[in-house]
């Protein structure tokens, strides 16, 4: 289950207030893979393997829409979003950390 890497993000797969927020994994490139660990303030030894950087980080000119091709003979193609090739995140990079409630014990 994807979670943004930006440090304080709250976007999660599991949320629904982030149902239309898309996940994507870094990039294999090594110069564009250094861009993504530097804007996520990262390094290579405290990201995993399917670590991940939410849309929200992304200006709108990093996408483009792109057909798909159906699978299936009774499934019709659709059109999703897909990030440019070389596109590095760019927007809401320092978060403030959400003050969390902390639950008091009555006794």
């Amino acid at each position: 289950m994807p979670v943004c890497c930006i440090k304080h993000c709250t976007s999660r797969t599991s949320h629904n207030k982030t149902k239309n927020v898309k996940f994507f994994r870094f990039p294999k490139e090594a110069i564009i893979r250094q861009q993504w660990l530097k804007a996520s303030q990262r390094t290579e030894l405290n990201i995993k393997v399917d670590s991940a950087i939410c849309s929200n980080h992304f200006d709108t000119d990093c996408f483009t829409m792109v057909w798909t091709k159906p699978r299936l003979k009774n499934v019709s193609a659709r059109e999703m979003q897909r990030l440019k090739k070389g596109s590095i995140p760019t927007k809401m990079l320092i978060l403030e950390k959400r003050e969390e409630y902390q639950r008091v014990k009555k006794i």
